[in-house]
């Protein structure tokens, strides 16, 4: 008899132990921050893909345009994904990073999209590597922080992720889809930049609408 109470108390222990070791309750997704967050490099995303599709309609020679892919591509190779990372850590910084990687897209693209609005000259072709320059240091910090912020998000960290890449894929794939029939509809290269910067822009203002992640 004394045996069995003993039994009943090491299953009921073992219940009691399994009840304070469970996880705490999910909390409800939310998809309305993670949307956000995937829109905010969207707009870089989108600008460096429409340039592959208005390639045969910008004024640069095939080196010249593999020259601006090359500048875009410099600063994701180098500084701006740990810079988007010290940034972002920084608690007095991280509620305005991701507006200002934000903001640098937009102001990169727009330098980028000025210079080839341009005839080709010396001080043109300078801007439009200046701003591929500073559009991939933006887009690189834009990237690493909103990455950080969607797994502090609630706790689907993996839809998180899939709901940012799905929105890089999908600014490559509707930028090639869009920017030449938008060229070649108005029958300037000017207008489908303009929609880029447009792009851009609603990029910014999901930046400035995304509320900060906790310190």
């Amino acid at each position: 008899m004394a045996s069995t109470q003993g039994d009943y108390r090491a299953v009921e222990g073992i219940e009691e132990a399994k009840l304070n070791d469970a996880p705490p309750p999910r909390r409800p997704l939310r998809a309305l921050p993670f949307v956000l967050l995937a829109l905010v490099p969207f707009g870089a995303h989108f600008f460096k893909g429409a340039l592959s599709a208005l390639q045969l309609l910008l004024p640069l020679s095939k080196g010249e345009y593999g020259l601006l892919h090359s500048m875009f591509a410099l600063p994701n190779a180098t500084i701006a994904p740990v810079l988007g990372g010290l940034l972002y850590d920084a608690p007095r910084l991280r509620k305005h990073a991701l507006t200002l990687f934000a903001a640098v897209c937009l102001f990169g693209g727009a330098l980028c999209a000025w210079g080839l609005s341009q005839e080709p000259e010396s001080i043109t072709l300078a801007a439009i590597y200046t701003g591929g320059v500073v559009l991939g240091l933006g887009q690189g910090g834009a990237v690493v922080s909103c990455r950080a912020a969607a797994s502090r998000v609630g706790d689907d960290e993996a839809f998180a992720q899939g709901v940012l890449a799905a929105a890089a894929n999908l600014a490559a794939f509707g930028a090639k889809s869009l920017s030449a029939p938008v060229a070649l509809y108005f029958g300037d290269y000017r207008a489908a930049l303009a929609m880029l910067l447009v792009v851009q822009a609603f990029s910014l203002l999901a930046a400035a609408t995304v509320a900060p992640a906790p310190v």
